[in-house]
């Protein structure tokens, strides 16, 4: 019997240590996981690290509750507008390249990359935090700024609404203009907005890829029967000389259909597309000389096309008149 109790007290020691060092194991692993956590948001690489997360995943709250909300509108820090911002371009490789503090105060130099359509492009940003109470918080969580577009203004949009002419507050990345058409962009260079900048920020509008192959293939429609020899052709149908006789030229392309062709978006508000290039023809045309008189010519010769249309669908390309 004696033997037994012995037995039962050894068991409950060895239940009693064994208990104690999960124990102590949980408590070191809480202890570590709780380091991490804070040495992931905390301190001032930490907040805006924390700061630059929430934005990539498209938390507006939460990265409005690492720092300081500057003075102007807010109606475009919300959830919609940051999704809108990284549906045109994700935030993604975000790492914090380096650290100046003076006491309560640091700058934090960050890198990140934004995906956009067109490609991607690689930008820095400095940011600057504060201690408040051992909590680091950023000086400003959005950008200051006023949208300049020169182009297509009629025509963009942040979400539902136009852009507005005054100042706004946006967040960092991608500037949340689309447009009513799939033919328009904003440049990949200049559609992003930083927390070290402010004032105006300049936007240039350009023809999507889709916008472009559209442009080149309506050119071609509208250039095919100026190829007739025809006199109903177009008089604005461009020919090789300034002095060609309109209806003269009568021939096929050769080679590449305007392999030079640039497509330009306009000062136009309503959003109008230019293209320009040349193209190859071999055939015949008439040419007047210095008398008014008709001379004829064959051979290959280069004729410059120069259209535009509103960037609408579909597109109703016009010739532009040569000079």
């Amino acid at each position: 019997m004696a033997s037994f109790a012995g037995w039962r007290a050894r068991r409950h020691r060895a239940l009693y240590w064994t208990c104690a060092v999960l124990a102590a194991v949980a408590l070191v692993g809480g202890g570590v996981a709780a380091y991490v956590s804070y040495a992931d948001t905390g301190g001032p690489a930490g907040a805006v690290r924390g700061y630059f997360a929430a934005l990539a995943r498209g938390d507006a709250p939460a990265a409005l509750a690492f720092g300081d909300i500057p003075a102007g509108p807010r109606d475009y820090l919300t959830r919609a507008v940051l999704h809108e911002q990284q549906r045109l371009a994700p935030m993604r490789d975000v790492h914090v390249t380096g650290t100046s503090r003076t006491g309560d105060k640091a700058t934090v130099a960050v890198s990140y990359r934004l995906q956009f359509g067109a490609g991607t492009q690689q930008f820095s940003d400095e940011v600057d935090v504060q201690r408040r109470h051992d909590t680091w918080h950023l000086t400003s969580v959005a950008v200051s700024t006023q949208l300049q577009l020169a182009q297509a203004e009629d025509r963009a949009r942040i979400l539902d609404t136009t852009v507005p002419t005054g100042p706004v507050l946006l967040f960092p990345g991608a500037v949340p203009i689309s447009f009513d058409t799939p033919y328009l962009q904003l440049s990949a260079a200049t559609s992003s907005v930083q927390l070290d900048g402010s004032g105006q920020t300049q936007l240039i509008v350009e023809a999507s890829p889709q916008g472009r192959s559209a442009v080149l293939a309506a050119l071609r429609t509208l250039f095919t029967p100026c190829l007739a020899g025809s006199p109903s052709a177009d008089p604005r149908c461009p020919l090789p000389t300034p002095r060609g006789v309109p209806g003269s030229l009568h021939g096929a392309i050769t080679g590449a259909f305007a392999p030079d062709a640039t497509v330009a978006v306009t000062s136009v508000a309503a959003g109008q597309l230019e293209v320009t290039g040349h193209v190859k023809v071999s055939g015949r045309y008439q040419e007047l000389d210095f008398s008014d008189l008709p001379v004829p010519h064959s051979g290959t010769v280069s004729v410059l096309l120069s259209a535009s249309s509103y960037a609408t669908t579909p597109l109703r390309l016009s010739w532009q008149v040569q000079s």
